[in-house]
């Protein structure tokens, strides 16, 4: 066992010691969690083909939720809070790859440093948004479009919608696929 591994393995009663040292406001037991879950998951991640900055600005991110969290006692079970910690992650994670995907920058003079391929993708990818844009104007109800916009353009959490569009949560699942299926029939 190398020293990485070792230094991320610990005893389930250490991680019970500093989380709840964490919640009494014990710095020390701050830097500890953090330095275990922070060697732990960056390890962890870097093998799995993500860029560094992402993995590290994720980390820290995920850290400073999960602390406050804890401070403020919003965390109910405490066993899970390693696989909270883990799904905030790879969340940050993927919302940093869509939003560099997003907003790509491009410059006069600038398309001399781009490849005319990943011009002409760009130019592809945003022509492919536009006519999904004009499919989801065309569709036939109004709470067919309402969703499908406000989920994936506006981003509004599954609760917001919910609440906004007087569905459950669990017929809210069923109201977007179906309005993908006829998204998916319009565009094809």
């Amino acid at each position: 066992m190398d020293a990485l591994q070792q230094a991320t393995k610990l005893q389930p009663e250490k991680f019970q010691q500093w989380v709840l040292g964490v919640k009494n406001g014990d710095c020390n037991s701050e830097n500890c969690l953090s330095s275990f879950l922070y060697k732990r998951y960056r390890y962890h991640f870097s093998g799995q083909g993500y860029r560094q900055e992402d993995i590290e600005d994720a980390l820290q991110e995920a850290l400073i939720s999960l602390i406050l969290s804890l401070r403020q006692n919003r965390l109910r079970c405490e066993e899970a809070i390693r696989g909270y910690f883990l799904k905030s992650v790879k969340y940050l994670i993927w919302k940093f790859q869509k939003n560099r995907l997003r907003f790509v920058p491009i410059e006069e003079g600038e398309l001399s440093g781009v490849s005319e391929i990943s011009f002409y993708r760009e130019v592809e990818a945003e022509q492919k948004l536009k006519t999904v844009v004009s499919a989801i104007d065309k569709l036939s109800q109004v709470r067919d479009r309402e969703i499908i916009k406000k989920r994936f353009f506006e981003e509004q959490s599954v609760e917001e919608l919910c609440c906004e569009l007087c569905l459950k949560k669990s017929h809210y699942y069923r109201v977007l696929h179906r309005a993908r299926n006829r998204l998916t029939e319009l565009v094809a």
